[in-house]
């Protein structure tokens, strides 16, 4: 978990850990409220188990600092023993071992850009000819304006929650339903 502060409202520097996922080749989620956040961590848990690796979840700043009431559901079996297994070709990451781990992580991000294609976490609402691509709690501004301007039957608000990789294809065909995009983020 990575709580971000565009424009520096809470803490004396400005963040932006999107670009640890993209150093990283980690796939990255981004919650739009307290309650998809509690939801959404589920879904970065399973995640990062079915690659073998972390999965970074970004909040920003709205979100840190919100509280809501929540619905908890079924809460799963805690594991609380582990298991370690020796494989130094896995963890000491000398040249001639990177070369290898590098190739797996791209497999790793190559599945994870498929799985983000399909994920229920991007959505699109609405209809129209005017795009607006928005992540995080932009994703509720974006749909307040958009009912305060009366334009509901004008606009589609393109939501990324699975933002890195990013569903490149889901993208290009909204972008191909649209005349004119607005990209909103906090």
């Amino acid at each position: 978990l990575t709580a971000d502060d565009p424009f520096m409202f809470s803490s004396q520097n400005e963040q932006d850990n999107r670009y640890y996922a993209k150093f990283g080749g980690l796939p990255m989620v981004e919650p739009s409220s307290v309650a998809e956040a509690k939801d959404m961590i589920k879904e970065a848990f399973d995640l990062s188990e079915s690659l073998g690796q972390p999965v970074l979840m970004r909040t920003t700043t709205r979100i840190n600092h919100s509280n809501a009431f929540v619905t908890f559901g079924d809460i799963r079996p805690r594991q609380t023993r582990g298991k370690f297994i020796r494989d130094p070709h896995r963890c000491v990451t000398v040249p001639a071992v990177s070369r290898g781990l590098h190739a797996k992580l791209l497999e790793k991000l190559e599945k994870a850009g498929q799985m983000s294609e399909t994920s229920e976490l991007n959505f699109i609402r609405g209809q129209g000819r005017l795009g607006i691509v928005a992540n995080g709690v932009s994703f509720h501004y974006a749909e307040d304006g958009v009912k305060d301007l009366g334009i509901e039957d004008k606009a589609r608000i393109f939501r990324l929650g699975f933002s890195n990789p990013m569903p490149e294809n889901q993208i290009k065909e909204f972008l191909k339903a649209c005349d004119k995009v607005l990209v909103i983020e906090e």
